[in-house]
């Protein structure tokens, strides 16, 4: 399958979600085929992309949600497929969870939705409201971890965008037991769908720091566009961001056919002190290393 397409399937969360889903209707995820999910994506997936005819239309219809029972579902899932069957299923609020769980990237539990931030009213994200005030996000449910990971990615945040660092505005929702982290989605401009590809679906090899540049350079990304990708290097050298695969990186093009960096995103602190140290080096290298940056080896990339 071309990498560009692939950048539109789910991720490890979403296949979760998927999974369960899928098993919560009785259907085999052994016969079900990268085409088959993305026909079940549709419309509803991130950036611009969409895959016709979809496999389930009635999913692409907005609706209400509470952000505390998805929450509850995400929990859920993160437990035992019998556990989450068992608990979703009757209210058949695993919908729910599926509609706006399925094309989030990444491994922690996550929904895309569509929130008025006046109201606190909530609908579901992977495709427009049909009223005026709701703004595209991602939200990033607590995981109740002994490490708040929610809480330390807003800190990172707020680190960032002081340091000159280009990310959509985020914030934390505070509850009595939990904290989620709001992020803005940046491929949502305006109510119209912007075209993103990351650099994995760019360029599937891509290992380094230095195959992000050669990359960002052959597409045109422009000298001060390209200040950001090295600020955001060395953010993630800085603050132990060891989590920096080539899906954290990504370009959005305009309506011109012109290439741009995309903000950065899960920007956080994900070095684990109790992993042996192998485990804890950066996914993409800088000058052939993975771990004991020195200044020399950011001035040379730079």
């Amino acid at each position: 399958m071309p990498s560009f397409i692939a950048d539109s399937l789910p991720d490890h969360w979403g296949n979760k979600v998927f999974n369960e889903w899928a098993k919560a209707h009785n259907i085999s995820t052994r016969n079900l085929s990268a085409l088959d999910r993305l026909a079940y994506i549709g419309r509803r997936g991130m950036g611009a992309l969409e895959f016709l005819p979809p496999a389930a239309e009635e999913m692409e219809q907005p609706f209400k949600v509470e952000i505390t029972e998805l929450y509850k579902l995400a929990q859920s899932a993160l437990n035992e497929a019998k556990s989450f069957k068992a608990e979703a299923h009757p209210d058949l609020l695993i919908e729910s969870l599926f509609k706006v769980g399925t094309s989030a990237g990444g491994r922690r539990p996550k929904a895309i939705i569509n929130l008025n931030k006046e109201t606190n009213e909530c609908y579901s994200g992977q495709v427009a409201t049909p009223m005026a005030g709701f703004v595209p996000m991602i939200i990033k449910f607590d995981e109740q971890l002994d490490v708040p990971t929610t809480r330390i990615e807003y800190s990172y945040y707020l680190m960032a965008r002081e340091a000159g660092l280009k990310m959509m505005p985020s914030s934390l929702m505070v509850g009595e037991k939990a904290a989620h982290f709001l992020t803005e989605r940046f491929d949502r401009q305006e109510g119209k769908k912007i075209h993103i590809q990351t650099l994995a679906a760019m360029n599937p090899s891509s290992d380094s720091y230095e195959d992000l540049f050669e990359t960002a350079c052959r597409i045109g990304i422009l000298p001060s566009e390209q200040k950001q990708l090295f600020l955001q290097t060395v953010m993630n050298v800085l603050g132990g961001n060891v989590d920096d695969h080539n899906k954290n990186f990504s370009f959005l093009m305009g309506s011109d056919g012109v290439w741009h960096t995309a903000p950065a995103y899960d920007y956080t602190f994900s070095v684990d002190p109790s992993a042996p140290g192998y485990m804890n080096r950066h996914s993409m290298t800088i000058n052939n290393k993975n771990s004991d940056f020195e200044r020399s080896d950011l001035l040379e990339l730079a």
